[in-house]
């Protein structure tokens, strides 16, 4: 009978571990395949256009319920962009203004919306960006996982779906540096030196876009050293062609450096910087513990529950990618694309602890965004060039899994409007406010340019003091009515309230739309 039962244990033991190996055998089978499928161009852009869609539907400007007045300035500056004065974003002198000037191009050609030629502007850049990043994948599968890194992010760092913010043109001009980079490398001819020409050109413009392309630049040169020192025989083949070359990047460079100078000095920042970069040592120790105590937090659950799952998935990933990392690093095989974006998302992360500005900002998460995405390219990357085997399937479905938890969770959070701020509306929350006619609109910051943003034709803002743009306090106060935004700046509507020098009288009518209180206030007094 002993015999008998140890018989069927190891009959049993047997069967499960055969039934273990069939299972691992055909995941890996089906992983491999996954790796293998061949797909025409023309239905790679077909599933990347019903992404980029349906991210556009539910995630965008146009849609989304979390705009605010750093939002409407980009709308407003696509309704009013100006050149030269509107280089940088309205009151600041490091964000560049592509969004709303291709926004604003999109306006007077398609005669659409200001909210959503900007939306288009947004999600044009982005759907380039995918495409001009996906020529450095070999594997279908991983060029869909990149358009859903970039379409369908964690809630936490989705500011590329956002406006008022420099991420989207940022990475939009490193992807078409490289791009153009890669056709320099392996051109021939006299193209190869417009490849140049355009590579600069559009490093200089990430430059423009977003201050935190110094990263980039860093990450550059670090990765140039490694590929020379691995192949130097074949990083510069003849003396005159890389002397004509490197005349022509000094040139580009210093003309870029001249625009972005004068660009800086017809720009009107309401808060410039003092001069200095980085911050105390009290603010870096401060912001380490910050990044520290909010990574834990998100990990133990405080910040919902996708939210923890989908870290605890990067967590996993990352240390099994490091894994993979060292032994490429250890036989001198890291692609230069890994180590670059690598780079940038190690770079990013130092600058963010050390930068005076984002520790001014409290250290905001919306931030992380550049080497959070830096980071998801970078695995990505390391997906596409990892060999055939357990550590790569592993490390796939774990992507895939994670940016699943990604795409659910954002959108939960839009369509359910989870976790919004007191001074976050959606456009169409705003729709009442067409009442009011043409009309001016003064409240404190967050609560200014934001109920223009809809009918910006029609409703004219500016905060009560700091105005953004000189021409948007000039349009208010070219208006027979003008509206107060009761808040914590105004107790109640006096009598009388001086505006940038000029004096309007208050009517006695208050009114509530879209959860404002508005006091009008009029050019003359009724009884004049």
């Amino acid at each position: 009978m002993a015999v008998f039962r140890s018989s069927c244990f190891f009959r049993w033991r047997v069967q499960k571990i055969l039934i273990t190996l069939v299972q691992d055998q055909l995941f890996l089978l089906f992983m491999h395949k996954l790796f293998q499928i061949r797909i025409p161009r023309a239905l790679q852009l077909l599933a990347l256009i019903v992404i980029a869609s349906a991210s556009f539907w539910i995630l965008s400007p146009w849609k989304s319920p979390f705009l605010n007045s750093d939002n409407a300035v980009h709308i407003l500056m696509t309704y009013d962009c100006q050149l030269p004065d509107d280089l940088y974003y309205w009151g600041q002198d490091r964000l560049g203004s592509f969004i709303p000037m291709l926004g604003h191009f999109i306006y007077v050609v398609l005669n659409t919306a200001p909210p959503l030629a900007a939306s288009i502007a947004l999600y044009v850049i982005l759907f380039s960006t995918v495409l001009l990043l996906s020529s450095f994948f070999k594997h279908i599968i991983t060029r869909l996982l990149l358009s859903l890194v970039i379409f369908f992010p964690i809630h936490q760092v989705d500011y590329m779906l956002r406006l008022g913010h420099p991420y989207t043109a940022q990475f939009f001009f490193i992807a078409l540096f490289l791009f153009l980079l890669k056709k320099f490398w392996f051109g021939k001819g006299w193209k190869k030196y417009w490849m140049l020409i355009g590579s600069c050109m559009a490093l200089v413009l990430a430059m423009w876009s977003s201050d935190m392309t110094i990263v980039a630049l860093i990450a550059l040169l670090v990765t140039g050293i490694v590929v020379y020192m691995n192949d130097r025989k074949q990083v510069v083949t003849s003396l005159s062609p890389f002397l004509i070359q490197a005349t022509l990047a000094i040139v580009v460079f210093a003309s870029g450096v001249a625009f972005l100078v004068y660009a800086r000095s017809v720009s009107r920042p309401v808060a410039a910087y003092d001069g200095t970069w980085i911050g105390s040592a009290e603010n870096i120790i401060a912001g380490m513990k910050k990044y520290v105590k909010v990574y834990l937090h998100i990990l133990i659950g405080w910040q919902g529950v996708w939210s923890a799952i989908h870290h605890w998935l990067l967590s996993g990933i990352v240390a099994l990618s490091s894994v993979q990392l060292f032994k490429l690093i250890f036989r001198g095989k890291i692609p230069p694309m890994v180590l670059f974006f690598l780079l940038n998302f190690i770079g990013g992360e130092c600058l963010l602890i050390i930068s005076k500005w984002v520790a001014l900002n409290n250290f905001n998460g919306w931030y992380q965004t550049y080497p959070y995405i830096s980071l998801m390219i970078c695995l990505l990357l390391l997906i596409d060039h990892a060999d055939i085997g357990k550590a790569r399937s592993a490390l796939t479905a774990g992507m895939i899994l994670l940016l699943l938890v990604s795409a659910i969770s954002v959108t939960r959070i839009y369509v359910l409007k989870i976790n919004r701020d007191f001074n976050e509306r959606s456009l169409s929350e705003l729709k009442d406010l067409r009442r009011l006619g043409r009309c001016g609109i003064i409240g404190d910051y967050w609560h200014s340019y934001l109920p223009a943003a809809l009918n910006p034709e029609t409703i004219k803002a500016t905060p009560y003091e700091d105005g953004r743009s000189e021409r948007c306090t000039d349009s208010v106060m070219a208006c027979e009515k003008i509206y107060l935004i009761k808040d914590a700046w105004l107790e109640k509507f006096p009598q009388e309230y001086n505006a940038y020098g000029r004096v309007v009288y208050f009517s006695g009518d208050s009114l509530k739309l879209s959860d404002w209180e508005l006091g009008l206030y009029l050019r003359r007094k009724k009884t004049e």
